[in-house]
């Protein structure tokens, strides 16, 4: 049998024989590699997707924490030790939700406090599949907010969209359009307090709760926060409001104009010229984008 260091990119293949050993016992599981579960250079490039020989049971192993050994033989080496955590034995939803738990940390989106009677929100998990791949989303129950706010997010027009269009294709504009990834979790500083009781995959201790620092998903102001965070920033570049759309903003360079964002929550439609594509550049800083996508329109 051979030893093998988790710390180092392990390259099994497929039928590949291995053993592992579950938290705080002594019994080893043999068990037959299916497959990679995630790309070699990616954040999942340690986890495997294994078959016990046994209860033939099929999960996914992160091989970068548990204690673990390549089956080469009929010998039996000691094995090597190595921190696990009950996260390296996960399905996909599983998954999912640390990814998710992972990127409201990231964002800084909450913080940890002692639970002295305050009236925290209850939470649930939103699952989706697409692709084959599960997402998910953890969501405020907004609805019990005692609160009364202003919650209306301005969204383009479909009227405001022809024109955008129109003027783009008079000035030989390429048609982009961009989308922020978690896009609630980057708004604006919450001027009230939130509390919300932590999601039992947080393992968050016991008395604790978390005060929200920014929106989540779910709150009743959500959209409207994210919409006054990027109104905020593309004022601050030298962009102008509508006064037709409060959701359409323009950029003039030298008393020209040089290029149009149209806003819908989350989602940019934009055009302009290369000094309109440093404001966006300059936005995509600001908010971490996904995708862009561009095309030309033609009247």
């Amino acid at each position: 049998m051979e030893n093998i260091q988790a710390k180092i990119i392990p390259n099994l293949k497929e039928n590949d024989k291995v053993q592992y050993k579950l938290p705080n016992s002594i019994t080893w599981t043999k068990a037959t590699v299916l497959s990679k579960a995630g790309k070699t250079t990616g954040k999942y490039k340690h986890w495997y997707n294994v078959q016990d020989d046994i209860d033939e049971d099929k999960k996914s192993v992160d091989l970068d924490k548990v204690e673990w050994k390549k089956v080469t033989g009929d010998s039996d080496e000691n094995e090597i030790g190595v921190n696990m955590t009950n996260s390296s034995f996960l399905n996909d939803e599983e998954i999912a939700k640390q990814t998710e738990l992972s990127k409201l940390h990231n964002f800084d989106t909450y913080e940890e406090c002692d639970d002295i009677g305050k009236n925290a929100l209850s939470t649930r998990w939103v699952i989706t599949t697409k692709d084959n791949q599960t997402k998910t989303r953890l969501v405020l129950r907004g609805f019990e907010e005692e609160f009364t706010m202003q919650r209306d997010s301005p969204t383009v027009g479909k009227g405001m969209i022809k024109i955008f269009l129109s003027i783009t294709a008079s000035m030989n504009w390429i048609v982009k359009t961009t989308d922020i990834k978690s896009a609630f979790l980057q708004g604006k500083i919450l001027d009230r307090d939130v509390f919300l009781k932590p999601p039992p995959e947080s393992n968050s201790k016991k008395g604790k709760i978390w005060r929200l620092k920014h929106c989540l998903y779910g709150l009743k102001d959500g959209a409207r926060q994210i919409y006054l965070s990027v109104r905020e920033e593309l004022l601050s570049l030298g962009c102008k409001q509508s006064s037709l759309d409060p959701a359409v903003f323009v950029k003039h360079t030298d008393q020209r104009l040089s290029g149009i964002i149209c806003c819908h929550v989350d989602d940019f439609l934009h055009s302009g010229d290369e000094k309109f594509e440093e404001v966006m550049r300059k936005l995509r800083t600001r908010f971490v984008a996904g995708k862009i996508e561009k095309k030309i329109f033609h009247m």
